[in-house]
């Protein structure tokens, strides 16, 4: 959970131009907050997207705006969940005749799994296995075990990457807030 400070040079503009405009304060806020957090979902799966190669769409799957402002409570809060380790069919990996080929971090090289399996045979992925890579645990044919790459909580937490989220939080806040100020002004 990251906490993020109000601007107070920020918030006198802001006043200014709502008593100006005849609006309310509060709402303006609660907007400006609002905002600034469904930002922070995108803002937080694109710092995590830098380095992990899985699609948005997956790593958006555990960010959630936990709680949004209201007139009694001036604060929102987005979540990145614990999550478990996704499948290595989302790191685009792909059947060879030796195994398995994936590639986990975009700062490195693609890297392979020797007698790993996605399918009946390579180029076709076996329906029933919903995509995912596998390999044998022993010499017989079962058990199998799924393979699984990094988490997006994981490698968040392990980079410590909320000291670069939190300041692009604030300067998005500041901005929003700015930009209340100026639709105020306006009559918007």
């Amino acid at each position: 959970m990251l906490t993020i400070e109000l601007n107070q040079s920020d918030v006198k503009a802001l006043k200014a131009a709502v008593e100006q405009a005849g609006k309310n304060l509060d709402k303006e806020l609660v907007t400006a907050i609002n905002k600034t957090a469904k930002a922070g979902v995108g803002l937080m799966a694109k710092q995590i997207g830098k380095d992990l190669n899985l699609p948005q769409r997956e790593i958006k799957k555990g960010i959630r705006v936990t709680k949004r402002a209201n007139k009694g409570s001036k604060s929102g809060q987005v979540t990145l969940r614990e999550s478990k380790r996704p499948g290595l069919q989302h790191f685009k990996a792909r059947q060879t005749r030796v195994g398995v080929s994936y590639k986990l971090l975009k700062s490195e090289g693609s890297r392979s799994v020797k007698s790993a399996f996605m399918g009946p045979k390579p180029g076709v992925k076996a329906p029933k296995l919903y995509g995912g890579a596998f390999i044998r645990s022993g010499d017989s044919r079962l058990p199998i075990r799924k393979l699984h790459g990094i988490s997006p909580w994981g490698l968040y937490v392990k980079k410590h990457m909320d000291d670069e989220t939190k300041k692009k939080l604030s300067d998005r806040l500041s901005k929003e807030i700015q930009k209340r100020a100026g639709q105020a002004l306006r009559g918007f």
